[in-house]
């Protein structure tokens, strides 16, 4: 994939250097699963796993964004000064010593907005230098009738009323929707130029289905692909990880230790004729050259 020059640039250069840390990362779509995965991998031995990081920086208000790094530091006790004004390059230093602090694995969640036009959520940059700087990867897609029937419930949930002025004062910029076929459209393009990466690019690739359905055998296969040992605690009930936390799906944020389960699957099928049709017409080729039927 060709790389424009962005201001991302010191990035790739310094994910290149931290050898010692080995730093993976899981790219997905939104409500795609990846902060699930990052919350699995985290139950893994002397593993720091962090969810949204670099959207985190880019797309809370500063203030905001110091706060929450101030606050995992406290809570993991890293021994590492938060950066001022930390640019991607800085933030990567500042999680990459934190790793060293305590002599841990890297694992970092992004996820994957590829739509140039939604300005500060737009994450194109910072993926970009991920895959120039020769990382490890994990890519998660999943079925993207279930993928837009998910953002459709998170939008309504958070981006009307008094929660969307409440994250407007937290956030630089709050994506505005006119209905659920604009949020359908919106969500489908993303999902579509996520798979056209996919496809060129070939990283190693998780089905959301297949991370819930044969969880055990998926991970152990995940944990080979990063180079991690696999342990049972990853696929236990009940067990919460050492050092996992940052933004992401609330639910595995907040209450990690909670078991997998199969109910999100096929979520999709409640969708109305007129935004499975829009999926249908944005999503229809690449899904199926991922294995999505639709």
């Amino acid at each position: 994939m060709t790389r424009p020059a962005s201001s991302d640039d010191g990035l790739s250069a310094c994910i290149a250097a931290a050898v010692r840390i080995k730093p993976t990362f899981i790219i997905g779509p939104p409500r795609s699963g990846t902060t699930l995965l990052a919350q699995i991998l985290a139950r893994g031995d002397a593993v720091l796993s962090l969810s949204e990081p670099f959207l985190a920086a880019r797309a809370l208000r500063p203030r905001v964004s110091r706060m929450l790094f101030q606050a995992l530091r406290s809570y993991f006790h890293w021994g590492v000064r938060v950066p001022a004004t930390p640019c991607p390059a800085q933030l990567f230093r500042f999680m990459r010593d934190c790793a060293l602090d305590k002599n841990q694995r890297l694992i970092i969640k992004e996820v994957y907005n590829g739509l140039e036009h939604t300005n500060r959520l737009s994450t194109l940059e910072t993926t970009h230098a991920i895959i120039a700087s020769g990382a490890s990867i994990v890519a998660i897609v999943r079925d993207p009738y279930d993928t837009v029937a998910s953002t459709l419930r998170l939008v309504k949930r958070f981006l009307f009323g008094w929660r969307r002025r409440l994250i407007g004062l937290a956030c630089c910029s709050v994506p505005r929707f006119r209905d659920d076929e604009d949020v359908a459209r919106h969500a489908a393009e993303n999902w579509s130029r996520f798979a056209t990466w996919v496809r060129q690019d070939q990283p190693p690739l998780v089905r959301y289905e297949d991370l819930i359905r044969d969880t055990t055998d998926e991970v152990r296969r995940i944990c080979g692909v990063v180079e991690l040992t696999f342990n049972e605690k990853m696929v236990a009930r009940g067990y919460r990880p050492a050092a996992f936390g940052g933004l992401g799906d609330l639910n595995v944020v907040l209450w990690p230790s909670k078991s997998v389960h199969g109910r999100s699957i096929g979520c999709g099928r409640a969708l109305s004729p007129t935004v499975r049709e829009i999926i249908r017409q944005v999503c229809g080729e690449s899904a199926a050259k991922l294995g999505y039927a639709i």
